[in-house]
């Protein structure tokens, strides 16, 4: 029986986020499993800690979260740390969002209820490749990630959007209990990437009881690493794999 790594998606994000990563991953390890699972809408954190710990085995479980994704495992880690064997967590500081995020968030969800869901964009997109790949416009690469973004957001659709946005904006900051858990966590995220707090992971690491957290940093500023470092991070999820 194959080992099983499970993987929680970011905001507006389903299984083509994985599409780059998992041929790095399967070509390496073949007695591995890793087990996409799909966000549920209208749950708030606790509810979907609640549906996790339904869902996966009673068994100690290899998590690896992006993103919003990152958070959710985080939380989940909180509230049943029995049931974390080791945790990934791509691209996401565990912490509240600040003001100015909730009241960004706050008004593009008015806008949606009263105009509908427009779709991302462009800005958006180029937030989450980075300044380094947007800036390379005319590389068929960006044109094929940014297509991929597009396909997720529009196969997810307003009802996702507007689900996750209402329910995942309000967040508990983490830092106090993760740093008190013993099973081992790893951060990987862009060191510019204006969507984490590196400064808040840094004091979690001081912070912390023991060894057991790792921060791992790459360069640049792009968001969605799944789509845009595949290599660099199955290389570093394969070490992560061997602990």
């Amino acid at each position: 029986m194959k080992n099983k790594v499970y993987l929680l998606p970011g905001t507006m994000c389903n299984e083509l986020l994985w599409s780059k990563l998992l041929p790095e991953l399967t070509c390496a390890v073949s007695d591995v499993e890793f087990v996409h699972l799909a966000i549920p809408a209208n749950k708030s954190f606790a509810q979907l800690a609640q549906w996790l710990a339904n869902t996966l085995p009673l068994t100690p479980v290899a998590l690896m979260g992006f993103s919003l994704g990152g958070y959710i495992a985080s939380y989940f880690n909180c509230c049943f740390p029995e049931r974390v064997a080791q945790l990934f967590v791509i691209a996401n500081s565990p912490c509240a969002l600040n003001q100015a995020e909730l009241s960004q968030r706050e008004t593009i969800l008015s806008a949606v209820k009263r105009y509908g869901y427009q779709g991302i964009n462009q800005q958006r997109i180029n937030q989450f490749l980075g300044v380094e790949m947007s800036n390379q416009k005319t590389e068929k690469n960006t044109t094929e990630l940014a297509r991929l973004i597009q396909q997720m957001d529009r196969e997810l659709g307003e009802a996702e959007f507007s689900s996750q946005i209402e329910h995942t904006s309000l967040r508990d900051d983490l830092q106090s209990t993760l740093a008190k858990l013993s099973n081992a966590i790893t951060f990987y995220y862009a060191e510019q990437d204006t969507m984490v707090n590196t400064l808040w992971l840094e004091a979690l690491v001081n912070k912390a009881n023991n060894n057991n957290i790792t921060l791992i940093k790459t360069q640049g500023s792009a968001h969605m690493l799944p789509l845009t470092e595949p290599k660099a991070l199955a290389q570093q999820l394969l070490l992560w794999l061997e602990r």
